[in-house]
């Protein structure tokens, strides 16, 4: 019977490696790093998601707005409005002038302006009011978004004006 030879466990050399304290410590920098850089990236894009999604609720609004219109046009040939204050906007029944509920732009946007109006015809055109402005402008300081409007179809859409 043969005995196997056993192999000396082989150590390495002093300096060839890392220790678990080391590799610890570049863990918990690079921890920190994230955690400082990381919210900072996003929130420089924060303003533009919250611009964004507040344009793209008020365009929300006024297709519904338009499609009520046509919907409902052998009840209310007289079409609903879309009007807005300096931070909140609704659906108004031309008819009645009632409302359902009123719906709020995201906190610190606005309305450049208090007096937009936007009537939806029962053929899904458009008519503004309010000064006869081509866009709703909502701000946040020098961030903005337009809310557009093609008056011979009804169409409404939204896009970035400006802003760091």
């Amino acid at each position: 019977m043969t005995r196997l030879a056993r192999a000396r466990p082989r150590f390495r050399r002093a300096g060839a490696g890392i220790t678990l304290i080391e590799l610890l410590a570049v863990v918990v920098v690079f921890g920190l790093i994230a955690a400082i850089a990381l919210p900072r990236l996003a929130g420089a894009d924060l303003w533009m998601v919250e611009g964004e999604a507040s344009a793209r609720k008020v365009v929300a609004t006024a297709w519904l707005a338009r499609r009520m219109a046509i919907e409902n046009a052998a009840d209310n040939p007289t079409g609903y409005l879309l009007t807005c204050t300096q931070r909140s906007y609704r659906i108004l029944n031309a008819k009645n002038w009632t409302y359902d509920e009123e719906a709020f732009l995201a906190d610190g946007w606005q309305f450049d302006r208090s007096d937009y109006v936007v009537a939806f015809d029962p053929y899904g055109g458009a008519t503004r009011g309010g000064g006869l402005v081509d866009d709703m402008i909502i701000r946040k300081g020098e961030n903005r978004w337009a809310v557009r409007l093609e008056s011979a179809t009804g169409h409404v859409w939204c896009e970035r004006k400006g802003g760091s």
